[in-house]
């Protein structure tokens, strides 16, 4: 199922084709927040597809992180917008204490 985001930032589920067509026009609305500290990246998106394999709310967002251009098995997916951004300020709470830890 595809989704688009309303003015609100709230998924609308719509056709294929319209969500195709939104998610090639507005590029950077599908951003939610995009980090980079030390030679990590945190991504958190809008992914215009539902992941919850049909079962409840659509999952429609995701963060992840990646090292050197090397993703890190870390990923979260979230139905909101605001779920999305908490869990940005997560990744990177989690980026932080790996370079405190690591000390690079």
């Amino acid at each position: 199922m595809w989704y688009i985001l309303d003015k609100s930032k709230n998924p609308i589920h719509v056709e294929k084709l319209e969500g195709a067509k939104w998610s090639e026009d507005c590029p950077k609305d599908k951003i939610v927040k995009q980090t980079s500290i030390k030679n990590y990246w945190v991504s958190t998106v809008f992914l215009g597809l539902d992941h919850s394999n049909y079962g409840g709310p659509p999952i429609v967002f995701e963060t992840r992180i990646t090292k050197d251009r090397e993703w890190l098995a870390y990923q979260d997916r979230y139905c909101t917008w605001k779920a999305a951004s908490q869990g940005h300020r997560d990744a990177m709470r989690k980026v932080i204490k790996l370079i405190r830890e690591n000390k690079q």
